[in-house]
């Protein structure tokens, strides 16, 4: 091996790169589903929701009729109803969402995490005394925005001035979130209607049994019931299918390097083909040049594994906290 450093070393650095780039996309898609498990761990706290029935995507939110929470806050297996009302917006040049919920609600059963560290509570308190809003960091990093800044927001009266209660980690929509208590986006914009409703149970309610009361209360109304779980299950489903061709090209660049190294190596053998004779001849036997052969190539193969998955931490380090923030 150290006779033919030159073209070995080119072989290691190969398939090193390889492997660092490997091991550094799955580190930090590892980290990306966790956190995203972490974040629906906080907005997924409700055990039912609803929207209506019909499509819907970004930008697009189809607003329920105004009477529909009421009617599920006044069955006895319901605890708690949450109402967002969300608009599509532009601010500063760029498009976003505007949003409005019942903060007491949010700070009641929410485990938001902010930016700040600061208890949800707190921050959702804020929000319902009015005059403040929360952002989703996307929105944040966009408009370089700090809790305690200023923004205003233009509505058909006029601009309205609010003050940055605090930033929230988000990965629903890439434009960004503004989110303020639904009080105070009545004042701006007076329409009642909800895009979205989340619906808390009774301690001891069955989740099914919840759900069935719901649904009968809605029962001539076109709106679409959905567990928390099945609201999991879909997004995981949706993140796992996203990645499915990353790990595929990774699998591919991998398997290129290693045929790249296994041909030049078996040209390396050739060459040496006057050595392997001439050990022969001082008595070694056909398994001995065979094993000879083996441990340098798993030699160079464990070193550039080694090599590459301490460069693809290092890597992994960039995507997570640089490229891929």
């Amino acid at each position: 091996l150290g006779g033919s450093l030159r073209r070995t070393s080119v072989l290691v650095g190969a398939v090193t790169t390889a492997m660092a780039m490997m091991a550094a996309v799955a580190i930090m898609v590892g980290s990306f589903r966790e956190t995203v498990l972490v974040w629906m761990d906080d907005r997924l706290q409700a055990d039912l929701y609803l929207r209506a029935a019909g499509p819907s995507g970004a930008g697009r939110f189809p607003a329920l009729s105004p009477e529909v929470p009421d009617l599920i806050a006044a069955l006895p297996q319901v605890e708690a109803v949450y109402r967002f009302r969300a608009y599509a917006i532009s601010f500063n040049g760029r498009p976003a969402t505007l949003g409005g919920g019942d903060a007491l609600v949010a700070g009641r059963f929410g485990r938001r995490p902010f930016l700040s560290g600061a208890r949800p509570e707190d921050v959702f308190a804020q929000l319902a005394r009015g005059g403040s809003v929360i952002v989703s960091e996307t929105f944040a990093n966009k408009h370089g925005l700090r809790p305690g800044a200023e923004i205003e927001i233009p509505f058909a009266q006029g601009p309205a001035r609010f003050r940055v209660a605090d930033v929230y980690y988000d990965y629903s929509s890439e434009q960004g979130y503004i989110v303020m208590d639904r009080a105070t986006l009545l004042k701006h914009l007076p329409d009642p209607a909800p895009s979205s409703v989340a619906v808390y149970l009774k301690p001891g309610v069955a989740l099914e049994d919840g759900r069935k009361a719901v649904e009968a209360a809605l029962a001539p109304r076109k709106v679409l019931v959905v567990s928390n779980r099945a609201v999991r299950e879909e997004a995981i489903r949706i993140f796992d299918r996203t990645f499915a061709i990353t790990y595929a090209l990774e699998a591919v660049a991998v398997m290129v390097a290693v045929m790249g190294i296994a041909g030049a190596l078996l040209a390396l053998v050739i060459d040496r083909r006057r050595e392997f004779g001439l050990l022969r001849f001082f008595g070694a036997s056909a398994g001995q040049v065979r094993r000879i052969v083996l441990f340098e190539a798993g030699f160079l193969g464990l070193l550039a594994v080694l090599a590459g998955f301490v460069l693809g931490v290092l890597l992994s380090l960039l995507l997570i906290f640089v490229i891929n923030k």
